[in-house]
């Protein structure tokens, strides 16, 4: 599975769920090849934000499964998301579907901890990842 099919199942899915929110989970035309710095591109930000009921913002950065990527990178991108988290928001790495799912369900249904739980397993899976001193690793 891509990483556009991850973002197409998670849209359609919440768009299904939870009609009400389908708003408030968009995508970040974040592409070297078409954004600009100029415009306000960012290196490292995140594929999708989601902005919870209450308010909260959570990026989201998506990783197909069985995929290499540039550590390099991948370190951008965590560090991106400290810098989120630095002023109150949640970042998640993930290649779990389902995880994300459920981070956004629990979000959206009030169980605020248990969604961190989830957002910590998932990005310590990352940042355990970026460790190694390979250029590119399989996620």
């Amino acid at each position: 599975m891509t990483e556009q099919r991850l973002q197409y199942e998670l849209v359609l899915w919440l768009g299904q769920t939870y009609p009400n929110h389908r708003r408030l989970l968009f995508q970040v035309n974040n592409d070297a090849r078409t954004a600009r710095v100029e415009l306000g591109m960012v290196a490292g930000v995140s594929d999708l934000i989601f902005i919870t009921p209450k308010g909260e913002v959570l990026a989201i950065e998506l990783k197909a499964p069985n995929t290499r990527h540039n550590v390099a990178h991948l370190k951008n991108q965590i560090s991106w998301g400290a810098e989120v988290e630095e002023v109150g928001g949640l970042f998640l790495m993930s290649k779990n579907l389902e995880d994300i799912k459920a981070i956004i369900r629990n979000l959206i249904d009030g169980s605020f901890e248990r969604a961190i739980e989830l957002i910590k397993m998932n990005n310590n899976y990352f940042k355990k990842l970026v460790e190694t001193n390979k250029k590119t690793i399989k996620v």
